[in-house]
This record gives C-alpha cells, sequence and structure tokens, in this order.
C-alpha cells in the first residue's frame, strides 16, 4: 500500500452546465496540501479544504446577492443601487 494514501478521501462530482460540465474532485493522498480540484473546460484549480470552504461560500453568497437583486428589478437590465 502506498503511504498516505487512502481510496475512501476520493470523490468525484460533476456538475452539468449549458457550456460543459464542470468537475469538483478530491484527492486520495492524505499528505496533499491542495487535495481539493474545480475543473472547468481546460481551466482548474487545486486548493486546500480551507479555501475551497470559503470558495464554496462565496460562490453561494455570490449567487444570493445576484437572485436578491434580480427579484427587485422588474427590468433586469436596469440598474438598481445595491
Amino acid at each position: 500500500m502506498i503511504p498516505d494514501y487512502n481510496p475512501a478521501l476520493a470523490s468525484h462530482t460533476t456538475v452539468p452546465l449549458t457550456d460543459g460540465p464542470v468537475d469538483v474532485t478530491t484527492s486520495s493522498f492524505a499528505d496533499n496540501k491542495h487535495p481539493v480540484a474545480l475543473l472547468a473546460g481546460p481551466a482548474s484549480i487545486a486548493m486546500s479544504v480551507e479555501q475551497a470552504i470559503a470558495v464554496g461560500s462565496a460562490l453561494i453568497a455570490a449567487a444570493h446577492h445576484y437572485r436578491a437583486i434580480l427579484a427587485e428589478c422588474s427590468d433586469p437590465t436596469t440598474p438598481v443601487a445595491s
């Protein structure tokens, strides 16, 4: 067995989007400093668990903000003071 290898750590989720899927994976190695990866098309980013949680929280907050502003607009193309 490979040191620090744990197959239970590995995961893979695909989010299907119109412009192509986004994949989120985790490494099988316990000593990996950046075990979480986000892959979208040709771009990818690897991050620590803490960074992944922060990015996820920021994405959720941005989506809620966007949805709330759209709900305030009768015409989504007209700027609204925030």
